[in-house]
């Protein structure tokens, strides 16, 4: 009787290491995918980003032919008003481009940009908190954003600040702000 109890006793502790083994064995395959998951959309974003940069540090002359043309629309120096009171006037400069972007998609109000002299891109979308662009996770966003971004350090340079939306035929019109 006691030889019984023995041998149920051992085949419940091998039966308990066996599942343990199993269950953890499972989630050791399961990390180790989502780690390897992890590690290729790493290697894509940098990827990506080492495209961006080359394409942004690219002068505007050697974009590729399928850029579309802009029009330059100037506006009057706007009002601006600093602590004192007095008026200062700040250029803005309006350019419309025949590239549909789905920036309503995105917000119905003017986007923000901003590029540093480091290269940096910060988006601000809304009342949401600046952002920079490299920390936009939806590819789709991300990749509406990078071609404003494009389209922006093409026409204005390494540094800008920038209201990107679409006007009322849905093309891409970029105010320039600084």
């Amino acid at each position: 009787m006691s030889s019984s109890i023995l041998m149920v006793s051992l085949a419940f502790v091998l039966l308990c290491l066996v599942a343990f083994v199993g269950y953890y064995g499972y989630r050791l395959m399961k990390a180790s995918r989502h780690a390897q998951e992890t590690t290729s959309r790493f290697e894509e974003f940098v990827r990506r980003q080492a495209v961006l940069e080359a394409k942004t540090a690219a002068p505007a002359r050697e974009m590729p032919a399928t850029d579309v043309p802009a029009t330059e629309i100037p506006e009057a120096p706007a009002p601006a008003s600093d602590l004192s009171g007095k008026s200062i006037g700040v250029s803005t400069t309006v350019r419309v481009h025949d590239q549909k972007l789905p920036l309503r998609q995105l917000s119905p109000e003017a986007i923000f940009m901003r590029r540093d002299s480091g290269g940096e891109v910060t988006v601000q979308i809304a009342e949401r908190r600046p952002l920079p662009l490299k920390y936009v996770l939806d590819p789709r966003v991300n990749h509406i954003l990078s071609q404003v971004a494009m389209r922006a350090t093409a026409d204005l340079g390494a540094m800008w600040s920038i209201l990107a939306e679409e006007d009322a035929e849905g093309r891409l019109q970029i105010t320039r702000l600084s």
